[in-house]
């Protein structure tokens, strides 16, 4: 390869050109990757598990409160402020009864909560921002 000090001007601009644009690809995938395996990411993996669990035992006819299921308060308050946002729970009780229109229904919270974390942050009280 040439060196940069024997590379004419146009040459030099193509070369400088190509490592910008290699720099922005990089950049755009380091991106993602911290999008992805982020805090809140990780956050809303483990309220849309936890989410699951307390449909689970909806369905089941069991309790879904923070006593009787043994979730943190964090936990609990993540999972619940998922299922609000799935609409399949209305600050008081189950609105769906099907684990499986429960379940698309969080699948979809999921992936709006990864896209826009406003959306799912405003769904949960002051205190689980800190």
């Amino acid at each position: 390869m040439m060196g940069q000090d024997s590379m004419t001007p146009e040459q030099r601009i193509q070369f400088l050109d190509l490592a910008l644009r290699k720099a922005r690809e990089e950049n755009a995938r380091l991106r993602k990757a911290v999008k992805e395996n982020g805090h809140h990411a990780r956050r809303v993996e483990r309220a849309y598990d936890d989410a699951l669990l307390l449909a689970a035992l909806h369905v089941a006819y069991q309790p879904t409160n923070r006593d009787k299921v043994q979730l943190s308060k964090r936990r609990w308050t993540n999972a619940m402020g998922l299922l609000k946002l799935a609409r399949v729970y209305n600050c008081r009780a189950f609105v769906a009864h099907s684990l499986a229109e429960i379940e698309s229904a969080l699948e979809r919270a999921k992936r709006i909560a990864l896209e826009n974390p406003t959306s799912y942050r405003v769904r949960l009280p002051k205190h689980a921002l800190e």
